[in-house]
């Protein structure tokens, strides 16, 4: 389930008007001391800046993306350079292991041996430290930035500064964090490039995204049909029309479809959006997206910042896996659960067509659905009815087709269906991680390993140093932004 940020902010507001009410009672108060009457313009003080903290939530995050993005990455880049590099350098110390296999043939070869890659080892185990101590807090920052920032401005509220020096910590580590760690490859390079022939990453010479798409939005949104109708576990693609790269999203069951990760980003350009649901292939009035270089942040989920909504106006999603589309306009619906212990739904759809011509209805659901009656209004005679069959992502799936010639532009369709307790999930077979869409490679410089022991040293020193130093400027940055929200005596939340 993802983490929204809305209960800690509503928390916090409910704080802000108790240290108020706490400063202002102080202050009226009858009793002479000077120990408690002290508190009074602190509390009013402390409840108004956490007012503001709370009014400034969204643009604070937004700042320090709008910042960060001068870095030409993002995160999901910088972790994903990271991780490259970690298995590049624990690539190249199994191969270098390797070599040294024959020398224990012979007498004396093995201490000869280990007494050779003793300096290696010492400098994989310094490597893989480093890169582990900046993989663990910029994860944190990935999922968790604006949920950290909320849980801050909550413990700020907190009265008589219970919690300002936590929440002021929180924080700043995540507005600097989710700045700065955007410049590690820059810093990684710049400490690096200077050593004489060092430069610790197998691939290209540049920082990630200089080569690759430069904004990725792990995207997220709702997809909805007429009355807000919501299906359950349908199918969402967006195919760019640049490369006809396409990419795949599973909607939920609640009607929401959520990808976090890499493999969800949506690079900027346009895209063509089809929804599969119950063998039909849906178009939403946004048939054809724009993803801009600057797309707004909603911070609505903690680390799915970007929201992008489908709607569909002549698709109503009926209950369980059901699914209504006419060739009208739909601008009424109302569905009623019949029996209370039993799935029968009775469903009332007012259409506007052009009347005189024959207008198509589809009706589809998963096998072991039974459709009970059809009834229409303001129509020339009955609707004719065909069944059809066919499988869908695994799914045995019936569709009736309903065919009637509407005397009015107004008309009224009454369904009856009873449903099974079953929900299917479609295969996903074609969601593809395109390596011209999210167009990251992971190339290993096998070269090096011919070089075998100095370039490795020299390489490996420089990058645990340029990463240690990050954290510690990283560290001191935390610290002063926090003493500038308040903080007495801030702390490193998230140590390394």
């Amino acid at each position: 389930m993802r983490l929204a940020t809305e209960p800690f902010l509503i928390v916090a507001g409910n704080l802000v008007v108790l240290t108020y009410n706490l400063g202002v009672l102080l202050y009226a108060i009858p009793i002479p001391s000077r120990r408690i009457k002290k508190w009074a313009p602190l509390l009013i003080e402390d409840s108004i800046y956490a007012a503001l903290l709370i009014m400034l939530f969204s643009t604070v995050l937004y700042v320090s993306d709008y910042i960060a993005a001068f870095s030409g990455v993002n995160l999901y880049q910088v972790a994903s350079w990271l991780e490259d590099f970690m298995h590049n350098i624990i690539s190249e110390y199994i191969v270098k292991r390797l070599l040294t296999i024959p020398a224990h043939f012979f007498p004396g070869g093995g201490v000869v041996a280990a007494l050779a890659l003793l300096p290696l080892t010492l400098i994989f185990y310094g490597v893989v430290t480093a890169t582990a101590s900046l993989l663990v807090p910029l994860y944190i920052l990935l999922k968790l930035r604006s949920l950290l920032t909320a849980l801050g401005i909550l413990l700020y509220a907190l009265p008589f500064r219970l919690g300002r020096n936590a929440g002021a910590s929180l924080i700043a580590f995540a507005i600097v964090g989710n700045i700065v760690f955007h410049f590690l490859p820059h810093w990684v390079i710049l400490f690096t490039t200077t050593v004489e022939g060092s430069y610790p990453i197998s691939g290209p010479r540049s920082p990630p995204g200089v080569h690759t798409s430069k904004y990725l939005y792990p995207a997220w949104g709702l997809v909805a049909g007429a009355a807000n109708t919501t299906p359950v576990y349908g199918l969402l693609m967006l195919q760019r029309l640049s490369d006809n790269a396409s990419i795949t999203y599973l909607v939920q069951r609640d009607g929401a479809y959520y990808a976090a990760g890499q493999a969800g980003a949506l690079p900027a350009g346009r895209y063509r959006v089809v929804f599969e649901y119950m063998g039909l292939r849906l178009l939403p009035l946004n048939q054809y997206v724009e993803i801009p270089h600057d797309l707004s942040p909603t911070y609505t989920y903690a680390d799915i910042p970007f929201r992008l909504d489908f709607v569909f106006k002549n698709v109503v999603f009926l209950p369980q896996q059901a699914v209504f589309l006419a060739s009208c306009y739909i601008y009424n619906t109302s569905i009623e659960k019949i029996y209370i212990d039993k799935n029968i739904y009775h469903v009332t759809i007012v259409c506007e067509g052009a009347p005189g011509t024959t207008n198509t209805a589809l009706i589809a659901y998963p096998r072991g659905y039974t459709l009970l009656s059809v009834e229409t209004s303001n129509i020339v005679s009955a609707p004719e009815v065909e069944y059809l069959s066919r499988p869908w992502r695994g799914v045995p799936v019936e569709i009736a087709v309903l065919r009637y010639t509407p005397e009015a532009a107004n008309y009224t369709l009454s369904l009856e269906y009873s449903a099974s307790e079953k929900i299917y999930k479609p295969i996903i077979v074609n969601n593809i991680k395109n390596k011209s869409l999210l167009d990251i490679s992971i190339d290993i410089d096998w070269k090096k390993i011919i070089d075998f022991i100095s370039p490795s040293l020299i390489a490996g020193i420089g990058y645990t140093v340029a990463a240690f130093s990050f954290l510690t400027v990283m560290s001191s940055l935390v610290l002063s932004f926090a003493r500038f929200l308040g903080a007495y005596a801030p702390r490193i939340i998230f140590e390394p």
